[in-house]
């Protein structure tokens, strides 16, 4: 007998109720990078000049430290968080420390799969942008299959692939869902906080730190909490279906084949644009001052 996913309703509540159980330690996970993001916001009026230019090597020094421990982290906290959501649901309580020393010990390997996943939804959408938008979809769970499965490089991307084959209209319906409700929410954030807000007399960065908390506090581990229990709903309907998570020989073979399509796609797609950004660079005119304060035309021509 085959099964079917949890009604879109169900997953939703059960997501609730379990990011409602543990909201505190995922909201701690998921903002750690708005921290540094913030810090770095905070210091900027003492870090730049009125030309926008760093004061000192100093402060461009400061600066790249926490833009690079915001990118670091804003990579990592996915991982974290997953991984908390799924001790939470199996009865544990998470640890912050425990979760993001698990993160960063597979974020290379990670990172590996991201630009994989990147590529290939890229190339896919450079051929009418519908190919990416299916490629997008069959390779949802690819951090999932990473985490708990163990399936490195363009073998997360297959194993994914092989979990989202014969449901790949219900996991995009419960992404469209998942996004309304988001959208919705943040429409009713910023009908009641902004002109609170305004009326106090804070300006716009006032809202826009609190909009920004709101989506890492509450938007960002909900939404991961719904993904987790798709995947887990996935994997449960495809085992009741008598398949593991090793893909069929043929299966495999034939998206590889895919996949390798759309890099080697993306490839010459990037390659092209570089060569006419190239060329548009040697022969557009540049402009001079001469010493009279006129201005002076120049052209590159190219001499055969």
């Amino acid at each position: 007998m085959e099964k079917n996913l949890k009604p879109i309703g169900a997953l939703f509540a059960e997501s609730w109720r379990l990011y409602k159980k543990h909201m505190n330690v995922f909201a701690l996970i998921s903002v750690i990078p708005f921290l540094f993001a913030g810090v770095k916001l905070a210091l900027g009026p003492y870090l730049y000049d009125f030309w926008g230019q760093p004061v000192s090597v100093a402060a461009l020094a400061v600066l790249a430290v926490f833009g690079l421990l915001y990118v670091v982290f804003i990579i990592a906290m996915p991982l974290a968080l997953t991984v908390a959501v799924h001790e939470a649901e199996n009865g544990k309580k998470p640890d912050m420390e425990a979760v993001y020393k698990r993160a960063f010990s597979s974020i290379f390997p990670y990172l590996v799969i991201l630009i994989l996943t990147a590529i290939v939804v890229i190339g896919g959408s450079i051929l009418f942008i519908i190919p990416g938008i299916i490629a997008s979809i069959y390779l949802s769970l690819v951090m999932y299959v990473y985490i708990f499965e163990g399936k490195n490089s363009i073998d997360a991307l297959v194993t994914s692939a092989w979990y989202v084959r014969n449901f790949w209209w219900d996991i995009l319906a419960r992404k469209l869902a998942l996004a309304v409700l988001v959208l919705v929410a943040m429409a009713v954030f910023s009908v009641i906080i902004a002109p609170i807000v305004f009326i106090l007399g804070f300006g716009a960065a006032v809202f826009q730190f609190l909009f920004s908390l709101f989506l890492f506090m509450i938007i960002v581990p909900f939404s991961l909490t719904v993904y987790y229990q798709v995947y887990k709903d996935v994997k449960h309907a495809q085992h009741a279906r008598g398949r593991t998570g090793v893909p069929e020989k043929s299966f495999m073979i034939d998206t590889e084949k895919i996949f390798v399509i759309l890099i080697v796609v993306a490839a010459v797609a990037a390659i092209g644009i570089f060569f006419l950004l190239s060329f548009q660079s040697m022969h557009q005119p540049f402009f001079h001052y001469g010493m009279n304060g006129t201005m002076r035309h120049y052209q590159f021509q190219q001499r055969y």
